[in-house]
């Protein structure tokens, strides 16, 4: 059985995707983490004697590939800039050490490399500009070397227990919080937000599915776009509030996106994605009952 070297630091992707692997039995898995990782959600995982588990802060990442056969490298490890990173923490994290890793698959003779993309627009942050430049030093180690690389964008993925600083989360907790309103952009962006339990099952069939390519790249959305607007509207209707939305107090950001649109790839195209709606009530009530 071939093996598989996932970079997670304990993000909810990253330990989803493991899952699936396991259950699925495509491949060996090699995990790498911190040793400072909060690992106390996903301690049950941990114990798998599927699993083979490094601390990339206590092991020189070339020691992982000398005593290891690895086919295939997912990247999913990355710094969102979400907790007052400086820019050096975020070019080491999203630039240098995919960096080093994309060497050592060159240097040790792994056939494929999947990188977790963003559809965000050039510029818009610190995160984005690392991400992309990533890709640019990509382009020219490719054309150098013999590896398949495999770029995959992520549109706005959501679940119950997601990350408090994100927009769904906000939203929910100011009306479950029975503050009076909530001050708001315009919010005429249309965005494309996606379930995990989708994301997870989309990315098992890409890697699947992945043939010998130079360069390939899927976006990952259910190309049903929806006005942010409309989405915060359905949140306040399903939680019965009578909180005011101020929709024009706040202005965009720069460089704000307002249209996110995908093209759907042929190897999705029996995919069944949950419908909205659906996933609102889930995240919803989870928070409730929290």
């Amino acid at each position: 059985m071939k093996t598989i070297l996932i970079t997670w630091w304990t993000w909810f992707l990253g330990s989803n995707i493991i899952r699936k692997i396991l259950e699925n039995n495509i491949y060996n898995i090699i995990l790498l983490k911190r040793s400072t990782s909060n690992t106390e959600n996903i301690k049950l995982l941990l114990k798998n004697k599927s699993l083979k588990i490094y601390n990339i802060d206590q092991i020189d990442l070339i020691n992982i590939f000398k005593d290891n056969k690895i086919d295939i490298v997912f990247h999913t490890a990355t710094c969102y800039w979400r907790n007052n990173e400086n820019i050096t923490e975020i070019i080491e994290s999203n630039l240098v050490f995919p960096l080093k890793l994309l060497e050592l698959c060159i240097d040790y003779n792994v056939s494929t490399f999947f990188n977790i993309d963003t559809t965000l627009p050039n510029w818009i942050n610190y995160y984005v500009i690392s991400k992309k430049q990533f890709l640019e030093y990509w382009r020219k180690i490719s054309i150098e070397n013999n590896l398949n690389f495999v770029n995959i964008k992520l549109e706005h993925i959501y679940w119950p227990w997601d990350d408090k600083s994100k927009f769904i989360w906000m939203i929910i907790n100011k009306i479950l919080n029975n503050e009076n309103f909530i001050d708001l952009t315009l919010w005429e962006q249309k965005r494309d937000f996606i379930y995990i339990d989708d994301v997870i099952n989309m990315l098992i069939i890409i890697i699947i599915n992945n043939k010998n390519n130079w360069f390939k790249e899927y976006e990952v959305w259910t190309w049903n776009t929806i006005e942010i607007k409309e989405l915060v509207k359905k949140i306040k209707k399903i939680l019965k509030s009578n909180i005011k939305l101020n929709f024009w107090k706040l202005e965009y950001r720069k460089w704000e996106q307002m249209l996110s649109c995908a093209k759907l790839d042929k190897i999705f195209k029996d995919f069944k994605f949950t419908n909205i709606d659906n996933w609102l009530i889930k995240t919803i009530e989870y928070f409730k009952n929290k």
